[in-house]
């Protein structure tokens, strides 16, 4: 990882977000600075640059005294993290309609074809790629960089979870199928029906997370303070 200071702290942070992103460092993992520098082969500074940058993104989370962790998130936290999600959704789908084009509906298409074939695979973890630049194509088609902003740092909370919950009950094809649908509405101009698609979709995936979680039906509430899901549940590989 032979490079300038700067760039080098930017490659640590796109390798840790991976690994964390895939599961490999888990939500709760203690991210002790040496052994990170060792096992990237740098030293432990850009790895605390990166550290940094990351825990602005909201995917690692600093405790006074113990240091830096993945961040873990509780039931209450994720469901309200969905339900903001699925809000911002609707003024995305009020804005992105004005500016598609030709060359950006194709673009969708080919993201959607690129899913089914993710899908067939069953390949949670492309498909999740593929689906994370979908909807962030959507987000700078509706020309608001803020919204999009926000809802990328929101997102990367739950980014983990939500694997899982794609990767169970078909939720590879039921969610692609809402894509397809999505764009058909976006070309068509169609306002209304892909806010309320958006907001189903967002919706959906929370419904499929819980049920992946074995939450569904639980009160965001009910855990025990200091208590959250991904320690009362079994952990399945992404």
């Amino acid at each position: 990882m032979e490079s300038s200071p700067s760039s080098l702290s930017e490659r640590v942070q796109c390798e840790l977000e991976r690994l964390i992103l895939r599961g490999i460092l888990r939500p709760g993992e203690h991210l002790k600075e040496q052994a990170l520098a060792d096992r990237l082969g740098v030293s432990r500074s850009p790895i605390r640059e990166a550290c940094r940058a990351l825990e602005r993104a909201g995917l690692v989370e600093t405790i006074p005294h113990r240091g830096v962790f993945v961040r873990d998130v509780n039931l209450q936290d994720a469901t309200d993290v969905f339900d903001i999600r699925a809000e911002l959704a609707g003024i995305v789908a009020r804005e992105a309609v004005h500016n598609v084009s030709p060359k950006a509906a194709r673009g969708l298409a080919d993201l959607i074809e690129r899913m089914d074939q993710a899908a067939a695979r069953k390949d949670a973890d492309v498909y999740l790629d593929l689906n994370l630049e979908f909807h962030e194509t959507l987000y700078r088609l509706a020309d608001n960089r803020r919204v999009a902003v926000l809802d990328r740092a929101l997102g990367n909370e739950l980014l983990v979870y939500r694997r899982r919950g794609l990767a169970s009950g078909g939720g590879l094809d039921v969610s692609n199928r809402e894509h397809r649908q999505m764009l058909a509405l976006l070309v068509e101009g169609k306002v209304e029906d892909l806010e309320r698609l958006l907001r189903r979709h967002i919706t959906g995936g929370k419904h499929r997370f819980l049920i992946a979680i074995g939450a569904e039906g639980r009160e965001p509430a009910a855990p025990a303070e200091g208590s959250n899901f991904t320690r009362t549940t079994t952990r399945t590989a992404p």
